[in-house]
């Protein structure tokens, strides 16, 4: 794979210093400390230079020993010469070692006798040293004459101190920079991440087949760059995943790295901006510098939209700051466009405000866009995040699925790792079926609130809008199947109206629109029928029925008076070219929408009343009713209707 880094080997062998220096170092600091901590269990022979080698004769020997200047007399039995050790200065032990001596032939001592009985009438140790050849045959140990090298090798103590300056110099250089890096960068010096072939593949990413088969050109342009370039084929510089959060991004690029086998560099990017100006420009250039070090390699920026957004002219602050970043990772983009060994890869879930320098050709050549998954594809994420945890036999992976429209790949895995958390706390050997659906009433109701104690005038209001719901569904949405509906709080919501997904369609119509409006309303309109009054708990139905009857009218073009226009992130001129009265009706649209949307539920709610009262009673007696227990009812209620 062509490389294009030319540093010469210097990169190389700084490398090689930074990795090895501080072992050597330490190698040097313990042969030091062994040097002076265990030469002394060895010692160097110390050589007798206080020793005299004149010869001393009988009468001086005595008149010595009667002095008291003699500490010891060394002597042999078969040798002819003996060795007088004097006494130190101020009566001290002597080191027979180094003290001063005298050497005496013993043939010329004619009274030697006398001479041993003076010594011991003044205190003179005699001494009998060992034979010649004993000594001799005393050879020093191997460790103890390495000691003693090493103890009088003075290059070993040069060395040491200048290796010791020149650590500590490096140090307090170190620490400056350091301190430097941190007050004006905030430490984003250091904020990516270096992950070296990631394990993960595409064999662990489900439910994107379309996105993994686009991604296939870049893993095989990284592993085999010559069968493209032989046909003058280019690799394209970047891609952009684009997104809603949760939807795989992330992996996706791991896999990408996986698959191909090269260094992974990931980082955020709001990691580039900082409040002093320069500093991201240079956080860019340390980023790509590491990258043509690692190559061949992907850098994954997520959240690219933290600093790619659009530029402007303010050149002030943040603005400069921003622009200067982005001008400088557009520059690093072309920079390297001859090296074919690194590729970007840039995640966002808003692709409509980055600057169009970012995602011309040339730069990000290619943008895909990662769905939410589709019942099989749902699927089969199942079944990965299902690889390591058992299953009882009435789990029904595609039932689950079809469960969870609407569920990022994120989201099912937490839902199977709430599952296992679940059954792991009732001691289960396996995950059941029942497991599952607590994990997902968990996740879509929030955790129950048994202990919760409420009053009968607030279980009659909560009985009476969650009855509604249901009664308006089972009248308008037969296609929605009803899984349970509860009194009991959960999460925020004092009850709720649970649903099993319906089919899946890449479309919706006006008519779809309004029955979920209609169902919607239903709470707050049984709530006025039957309590007389309204009360905040359909503040979560109120807006979410306003945001789908703003789309109707401002996105769909759904009305037949204003016909097909959309003002979805329109700017001012555009809202201006619409005139101020349009606007208005707009408004009026998206309000009788919602209001009509409310009388016809009223209307469904007064000649059903029947069998929304039986519903209500079950509901207050045992809190939760099952989906066939409502159908049930409902059929019963039919049934007696018909007749």
């Amino acid at each position: 794979m062509p490389n294009t880094k030319n540093d010469g080997g210097k990169t190389t062998m700084y490398k090689l210093y930074k990795k090895f220096s501080p072992f050597i170092l330490a190698g040097i600091l313990i042969l030091f400390s062994v040097n002076y901590i265990l030469g002394g269990f060895f010692p160097k022979e110390v050589e007798d230079v206080n020793q005299e080698e004149e010869d001393i004769q009988y009468g001086p020997l005595l008149n010595l020993i009667k002095s008291d200047v003699v500490h010891s007399i060394e002597y042999t039995a078969d040798s002819k010469e003996a060795i007088i050790y004097f006494k130190d200065v101020g009566g001290r032990e002597p080191d027979l070692r180094a003290a001063k001596s005298l050497k005496i032939r013993l043939e010329d001592i004619p009274e030697y006798s006398y001479a041993v009985e003076l010594a011991e009438e003044y205190g003179v140790k005699l001494i009998e040293a060992e034979k010649e050849e004993e000594l001799e045959a005393k050879e020093e140990p191997p460790i103890g004459k390495v000691f003693n090298f090493l103890k009088s090798a003075r290059w070993l103590h040069v060395l040491l101190a200048v290796s010791l300056i020149f650590c500590f110099s490096k140090i307090y250089d170190n620490r400056k920079k350091a301190k430097v890096t941190t007050v004006v960068s905030g430490g984003g010096a250091n904020a990516y991440e270096e992950v070296s072939k990631p394990s993960v593949t595409f064999a662990d990413v489900a439910g994107l087949d379309e996105e993994k088969e686009e991604l296939y050109d870049v893993v095989n342009f990284l592993k085999n760059a010559e069968n493209f370039t032989r046909l003058g084929a280019t690799m394209p510089k970047g891609v952009l995943l684009e997104g809603k959060p949760g939807t795989g991004k992330t992996l996706l690029a791991k896999a990408v790295a996986g698959e191909a086998g090269v260094s992974f560099i990931a980082i955020s990017g709001s990691e580039f901006i900082n409040k002093y100006v320069g500093v991201g420009a240079a956080n860019v250039r340390r980023l790509f510098r590491e990258a043509r070090e690692k190559a061949p390699a992907i850098i994954f920026i997520d959240e690219i939209d933290a600093f790619g957004s659009k530029r402007n002219s303010d050149d002030s602050g943040g603005d400069s700051e921003q622009n200067q970043t982005i001008n400088q990772f557009l520059t690093e983009l072309d920079g390297f466009k001859d090296q074919d060994d690194i590729f970007i890869l840039a995640a966002t879930n808003r692709a409509e405000i980055l600057d169009p320098a970012l995602t011309r050709p040339g730069r990000f050549d290619r943008t895909i866009h990662i769905n939410l998954p589709d019942v099989r594809g749902r699927e089969n994420i199942l079944k990965v995040h299902s690889r390591n945890k058992p299953l009882m036999d009435n789990v029904d992976l595609l039932q689950v699925a079809k469960n969870t429209s609407g569920f990022s790949g994120a989201d099912l895995e937490n839902l199977m790792n709430e599952a296992a958390i679940i059954a792991a706390k009732k001691t289960r050997e396996a995950i059941s079926k029942e497991d599952i659906d607590q994990a997902l009433k968990k996740l879509m109701c929030g955790i129950e609130k048994s202990s919760h104690i409420i009053s009968e005038k607030e279980k009659k209001i909560t009985a009476n809008h969650e009855a509604g719901h249901t009664v308006v569904k089972l009248i308008r949405q037969r296609e929605v199947r009803v899984k349970e509906v509860s009194i009991v709080p959960h999460g925020t919501m004092g009850g709720y109206t649970w649903n099993d997904a319906a089919e899946e369609s890449g479309y919706k119509s006006k008519k779809e629109f309004l029955n979920e409006l209609t169902v919607l309303m239903a709470g707050r309109a049984a709530e006025r029928i039957v309590i007389g009054d309204i009360s905040t708990g359909a503040s979560q139905d109120i807006k979410v029925a306003t945001e789908i009857a703003k789309n109707m009218i401002s996105v769909y073009g759904m009305d037949e008076e204003l016909g097909p226009i959309s003002v979805e992130g329109a700017n001012t001129g555009d809202k201006n070219l619409l005139g101020e009265d349009t606007l208005n009706s707009i408004g009026n649209k998206i309000v009788e929408l919602v209001k009509q949307a409310e009388k016809e539920a009223t209307n469904i709610i007064t000649v059903n009343r029947n069998l929304l009262d039986e519903l209500v009673l079950l509901l207050l007696e045992k809190e939760t009713v099952t989906g066939e227990e409502v159908e049930e009812l409902y059929k019963r209620y039919v049934s007696v209707a018909n007749t």
